[in-house]
């Protein structure tokens, strides 16, 4: 089925500091954010990311709490990227 989705997607914008040991780091804003992942939106997303790739994210959830994990590229859009946590 097209579209269908295994986990809701909730809208919610984060600021979140997407980095990698080769190409350093960069912040961006989730669009939405589920159970497996999120989408982060960066009009200036560095052009050599592809699916695949891994890196790690810390999300800003508020002023006091932040969230850290590992993610993989899952989609590459030209507004910005979908991630899944690893």
């Amino acid at each position: 089925m097209s579209g269908f989705r295994k986990h809701g997607r909730t809208q919610v914008k984060h600021a979140v500091k997407l980095s990698h040991d080769s190409w350093g780091e960069f912040v961006a804003e989730t669009r939405d954010v589920s159970a497996t992942g999120f989408f982060a939106r960066c009009r200036n997303l560095p052009k050599f990311i592809s699916v695949g790739d891994d890196f790690k994210a810390k999300m800003y959830l508020d002023s006091a709490n932040e969230f850290l994990t590992d993610v993989t590229v899952v989609r590459v859009t030209d507004d910005g990227m979908g991630v899944e946590y690893i």
